[in-house]
């Protein structure tokens, strides 16, 4: 389970108004690294077509399909803007040529494997839901076979508490003190989702909170005023599986469920300036060397 703000610090903001919480964690500014020698091939999420021919002003819209046509010495430049895929690299360069994917120069793109309804829709993405507690609110679509979620504030990258039980989340006390021979009550310990694994929906419950030791939260309450990063607990948004000589740069990795970054079995494989938002692990490697974290 993701605890709240359990964690009273400093929070540097440099601009802007957040909705939920301040951040903990601020992400970098845009690289204005320059672009690099050899051919390049560019995706748009926005307003691209896998379809076109991946140059520069018929760019293609998604990273996977993209790496279809990448080979050694290439470079995979993304403009600025939010992927929303779980994202499988296997490519193979070599020492002198290796492929890089990166964003472009002055841009800033994000690799996320949430859900997008929660983030690009919030307000048609949830509804009340009367039959719960205070404040909850239940998705409008079912999202089945997926297990469970895991949530962060889509503003702050906050992590939001994913609740076992259902009473947890709805219930009106905030700290437990059980009698003799009691079973502990429900409690309610921050902002969190559920995810019904018997009809697909999503709950969620923003209330405030009211500890005495603990950085509470003071934020928006309705969800569909805010974007919220919910991820399927197996959501992966960047697995790299025995690739060979690729470098990752001027990236921000976010939405994963249980693994955020998975490396596996690489040879030759740098991340540079890329930042990773943790699910459960932000990131997990497996017999991969040589491998630069910088």
């Amino acid at each position: 389970m993701t605890s709240l703000l359990v964690v009273c610090t400093a929070v540097l903001v440099t601009q802007g108004k957040y909705l939920s919480h301040p951040p903990l964690r601020i992400n970098p500014p845009p690289s204005s690294r320059p672009l690099s020698k050899g051919p390049a091939f560019y995706v748009d999420a926005a307003t691209g077509d896998d379809a076109n021919d991946g140059n520069k002003d018929s760019p293609w819209k998604t990273i996977n399909h993209a790496l279809k046509h990448l080979k050694a010495g290439h470079t995979l430049l993304l403009r600025g803007g939010t992927y929303f895929e779980n994202v499988r690299v296997s490519l193979v360069g070599t020492k002198q040529k290796p492929i890089v994917i990166r964003s472009y120069p002055g841009e800033q793109a994000t690799i996320d494997g949430g859900i997008p309804d929660f983030q690009l829709s919030p307000a048609d993405a949830w509804e009340p839901f009367s039959g719960g507690g205070k404040g909850e609110f239940r998705s409008k679509r079912t999202y089945p076979n997926i297990r469970d979620v895991i949530g962060a504030f889509g503003d702050s990258d906050i992590g939001l508490q994913t609740y076992w039980h259902l009473i947890d989340l709805r219930s009106p006390h905030e700290l437990t003190a059980p009698g003799r021979n009691e079973d502990v009550r429900p409690q309610y310990c921050g902002p969190g989702i559920y995810y019904d694994r018997q009809t697909g929906h999503v709950h969620v419950r923003l209330a405030q909170t009211h500890f005495k030791h603990f950085d509470n939260y003071r934020g928006e309450t309705d969800p569909r005023k805010l974007p919220l990063v919910i991820a399927a607990f197996r959501s992966t948004p960047l697995w790299v599986d025995h690739a060979k000589h690729v470098k990752f740069q001027d990236l921000i990795i976010r939405g994963g469920g249980y693994e955020t970054t998975t490396v596996t079995y690489g040879v030759d494989v740098d991340f540079d300036n890329v930042t990773i938002r943790g699910g459960t692990y932000a990131m997990r490697t497996e017999n991969t060397g040589p491998f630069r974290f910088y």
